[in-house]
């Protein structure tokens, strides 16, 4: 049937509210969803969540997506159980699915689930009273939450994409109405399903996602806190307890590992880092062990201290090659460039900062009021 190409810009606008105008979430997501309807036959492998207040526009994406696509392909629950559960027939052909208001415990709970729902080739779909079928597996995941801890993001997580949402668009009641009656204009839905095929992929890899702020906040909370001593130990170089030689040209450092530990837990009680369990020996050395051959648990050493002879059993520690696996694959973040504000001022006393007119009152209270949601 023939239609009259009308402007999309407005769906632009609404990507670009939801990822707090960052352009390069911007970029992702757009050419994101037009491999979406390019490419509805290829995995992505990726999780997107998109965190913030209601009234931002992510129900507004998912309903624009299902009017592009389709509710049989494109869904949203609130249930993990209906991805999950023993009758999943919800996952039955689907392209994508929105998991609304995932809560901290929910995201925990199945997050191992949730990360192979987005990586198997196959979905096993159970309906009631019929035998199952496995069909192949093209769904794209994306979450929905205003809850901080709604998925928990590991160190070495490249599978998550978090999308921190902005508010330029809460309250904006024009921007919302328009945008509605442009969703329901088959002529709109048809010109922004055009752009999306449309629009130039071949630069496009979709496993290089940016990563932002909001991401390295969650990842930071897992950082184990022994990666967090030894990168201590490493800037500040402060090697108490440890004994040094340069053997065959590389540093090495030794000590008894009930005394490492003992260090260890001496430096959380300083910093005064709490945890509801002590932190067994066996995990210390797993973690220390995972550093890329950078550390030892225990050898046999025979050597001379003060003119005397020595054995002992010592753990040895390489850590300019620790340090190097720290920065590659734990603490991934860069110095960013500093921006130069020049000469800064004091703050303002306490009365220049009070509004010192009705007018100013007012336009704060017309502000307070404008708030409403979508």
């Amino acid at each position: 049937k023939h239609y009259e190409p009308v402007n999309t810009d407005n769906f632009d606008e609404l990507i670009l509210n939801l990822c707090n105008k960052d352009k390069d979430s911007f970029e992702y997501l757009m050419n994101y969803f037009a491999h979406m309807l390019q490419y509805p036959n290829k995995r992505t492998e990726k999780i997107i969540v998109f965190k913030g207040w209601t009234g931002t526009g992510k129900d507004t994406l998912y309903r624009t997506l299902s009017q592009i696509m389709g509710s049989k392909y494109v869904d949203i629950t609130e249930s993990p159980d209906s991805l999950f559960g023993n009758f999943n027939d919800f996952m039955s052909s689907k392209l994508g699915v929105f998991l609304n208001e995932l809560e901290g415990v929910d995201g925990i709970k199945h997050q191992e689930k949730l990360k192979a729902l987005a990586s198997n080739l196959k979905n096993k779909v159970n309906s009631k009273f019929m035998s199952r079928v496995d069909e192949n597996n093209y769904c794209r995941i994306f979450v929905f939450s205003n809850n901080d801890g709604c998925v928990n993001i590991q160190v070495s997580d490249r599978r998550y994409v978090i999308i921190k949402t902005g508010f330029g668009l809460v309250g904006n009641k024009n921007f919302w109405t328009t945008y509605y009656k442009s969703l329901a204009d088959i002529n709109w839905r048809k010109s922004l399903y055009e752009k999306l095929m449309k629009r130039d992929l071949n630069e496009y890899d979709v496993k290089r996602a940016p990563e932002g702020e909001e991401k390295r906040i969650m990842k930071d909370k897992n950082i184990h806190n022994i990666y967090k001593y030894i990168k201590y130990i490493i800037d500040k170089k402060i090697y108490e307890g440890f004994k040094y030689k340069i053997i065959k040209n590389k540093k090495t450092h030794l000590i008894k590992f009930k005394d490492f530990t003992a260090n260890f837990r001496g430096w959380l009680d300083n910093k005064d880092f709490k945890s509801e369990y002590k932190i067994k020996d066996t995990a210390i050395k797993q973690k220390l062990l995972g550093c890329d051959n950078s550390f030892i648990h225990s050898r046999n050493i025979d050597y001379t201290e003060d003119g005397k002879t020595k054995k002992d059993r010592f753990s040895v520690f390489y850590f300019d090659d620790m340090n190097i696996f720290l920065d590659k694959y734990i603490f991934t973040d860069h110095d960013e460039d500093y921006e130069d504000y020049g000469e800064l001022e004091i703050g303002e006393n306490e009365e220049e900062m009070l509004m010192d007119s009705d007018t100013d009152v007012s336009e704060h209270a017309e502000h307070a009021a404008g708030d409403a949601t979508e």
